[in-house]
């Protein structure tokens, strides 16, 4: 959870196990550059005044730690992550799902009548027509699902794999859509509406790739600690 700079305590939950690294890693350089400038006008003020630089716990008691070390990645549940940022505002602090950079700009490039996505928006890629078989058990047979990505590159490579005489044929990918989760999602929980509109029924999220294997991971990682735990946060200002 950080406070950004319109001053609001935010947490971010992300699509991907990459973006989420990705923000880490930028956060844990961010604050060493900090410290270290921090560090460094110490020891000039303490050297024009005669004094000795200081070293080991006195020097991480003046100038801190670098907060992100040892910060771990865990994972939680679409659901969870999507009812907390629908809440608005929930014991002091907002909840955001962020997507993937190149997510964001392949959404972007579609969408040409926006040139950024607001925060807290998901953008979602689908492919007009194209549907999934998926078995079921209950009556057996097949049923079609329309599929929506977090990501246009694994469409396509669903696409591709589906079709693979229009691939062969040189006609190459339809247009690919891009819509929003949040709004797909508020238009689903409408009452009736499931019932009354059939392709709403079928919509069906498909996580990015590995996505299963990297949550898996984390929580290996993280053994009997809970991957998430409401009421406590660490707040880097």
């Amino acid at each position: 959870m950080v406070v950004g700079d319109d001053a609001k305590l935010t947490a971010y939950f992300f699509t991907t196990f990459e973006e989420a690294s990705r923000i880490l890693q930028l956060a844990s350089t961010s604050a060493d550059s900090t410290l270290r400038d921090m560090g460094r006008e110490i020891d000039a003020k303490r050297r024009a005044e005669g004094k000795k630089v200081l070293g080991g716990r006195e020097r991480e008691v003046e100038v801190g730690v670098n907060p992100w070390k040892g910060a771990r990645i865990s994972t939680v549940p679409l659901d969870f992550a999507v009812t907390l940022a629908s809440r608005g505002k929930v014991g002091g602090a907002y909840f955001r799902v962020a997507p993937a950079e190149d997510d964001v700009q392949d959404a972007l490039s579609i969408d040409t009548t926006k040139t950024e996505l607001k925060d807290g928006k998901v953008p979602l890629f689908y492919i007009e027509d194209f549907e999934t078989k998926t078995k079921q058990s209950t009556i057996g047979g097949e049923a079609g699902m329309i599929p929506l990505y977090f990501q246009k590159k694994q469409l396509l490579r669903d696409w591709k794999t589906e079709n693979p005489k229009k691939g062969e044929s040189g006609g190459g990918a339809p247009e690919v859509r891009v819509t929003e989760l949040f709004s797909v999602l508020q238009k689903m929980a409408q009452p009736g509406v499931i019932e009354n509109d059939g392709d709403i029924g079928k919509l069906v999220l498909v996580s990015p790739v590995g996505s299963a294997t990297k949550a898996a991971a984390c929580g290996k990682k993280g053994g009997s600690e809970a991957p998430f735990i409401l009421g406590e946060r660490i707040v880097v200002l």
